[in-house]
């Protein structure tokens, strides 16, 4: 033992040089395995989707994506785009919007009619909701509105976002468009909402899309 003395300096240094490692080493490994995924899974159509193509469990699959890119707005389960119809083509790979999707198959036999909107005329409306538009009768000195007419009833919401193509949050000022899905019995009396500065126009809400019941079979991963 005696012998070793003059190393023991040495030898209580590695010891204590092998501690501090392995804590380290263990922290580093607690952490790895509580650390939050970086990235989540989206769901992305397997293939293009033409226009007024129903969604089906063949036309989808998940995918993963950086968590950094962002995931407001877009598809994240199948049951939020399954039964839907697609507004436009969606591009297999690519996020579908959920703006981009409508629940009622009726739309096909509709006029799509824009209008200039904003948040409070809008009524909170979202994308499928179904809502009558009114147009507001003003006196021509002051334009103090008077009375209101019912112009369409029972049109459907597609879209209303603003010019950057955001939706319209409260708060915000920001003159929007409103795509609608319109009768062709009422398209006459909509178009005019479409003037530049127009604001006579008016939506209110009649009820919220009920979310769909699936009976469709179980979507699998994709790669």
């Amino acid at each position: 033992m005696t012998k070793f003395k003059p190393y023991m300096p040495y030898i209580l240094l590695l010891l204590l040089g092998l501690a501090i490692s392995g804590f380290f080493y263990f922290q580093l490994e607690s952490k790895l395995h509580t650390q939050k995924p970086t990235t989540v899974k989206i769901v992305v159509p397997a293939k293009d989707i033409p226009a007024h193509k129903e969604i089906t469990t063949a036309d989808i699959k998940l995918k993963e994506v950086p968590q950094e890119m962002g995931t407001e707005d877009i598809a994240k389960t199948p049951e939020s785009v399954l039964g839907f119809y697609a507004d436009t083509t969606l591009y297999a790979e690519l996020p579908i919007k959920l703006n981009r999707i409508i629940k009622d198959k009726n739309i096909l036999n509709r006029d799509i009619v824009a209008i200039n909107i904003d948040y409070v005329r809008s009524a909170a409306a979202k994308p499928g909701d179904i809502v009558d538009v009114y147009f507001i009768k003003a006196e021509a000195a002051n334009w103090t509105a008077v009375s209101s007419e019912k112009v369409a009833s029972d049109v459907i919401v597609i879209s209303i976002e603003d010019a950057d193509g955001n939706k319209l949050e409260k708060g915000k000022s920001k003159t929007a468009v409103a795509v609608l899905a319109v009768s062709p019995s009422f398209t006459e009396k909509v178009v005019p909402g479409a003037v530049k500065d127009n604001a006579r126009y008016v939506l209110a809400v009649k009820n919220r899309p009920q979310e769909i019941q699936q009976s469709q079979p179980a979507l699998q991963e994709g790669n």
